[in-house]
């Protein structure tokens, strides 16, 4: 048995995550399984993790370009493009959700209470 199956079933026999895979509400909540990256070394575990601290699915560049991508190879190009932009460069991260033919209306929140 290799070294990742090893550790994968050492973790697997933790109650707390025997529990956890017990209960289908659960076990969708904590659906990541870091068991997977056991065998990843140090230098591939940090890229992968700074790679992912800014980019965001999208990425519209001061040029106008609209970026839409996912990947490590994104998140590079990402990190890579902020890293060049001049440093007095605002930089807006912009959460946005929408259901298309779905209108929220929220009294109070644009223009006072019950408008």
């Amino acid at each position: 048995m290799g070294k990742q199956r090893i550790a994968a079933a050492a973790f697997r026999e933790q109650p707390l995550i025997q529990a956890i895979e017990a209960d289908p509400a659960l076990e969708e909540r904590f659906a990541f399984d870091p068991a997977l990256h056991f065998d990843e070394n140090l230098e591939t575990y940090v890229t992968r993790h700074v790679a992912a601290v800014l980019p965001t699915p999208a990425l519209l560049t001061l040029d106008g370009r609209w970026v839409e991508a996912g990947g490590l190879d994104y998140k590079r190009m990402v990190n890579a493009y902020l890293d060049g932009l001049p440093g007095d460069t605002m930089v807006v991260r912009v959460l946005h959700h929408s259901r298309r033919g779905a209108v929220v209306r929220r009294p109070g929140l644009l223009g006072g209470a019950g408008r």
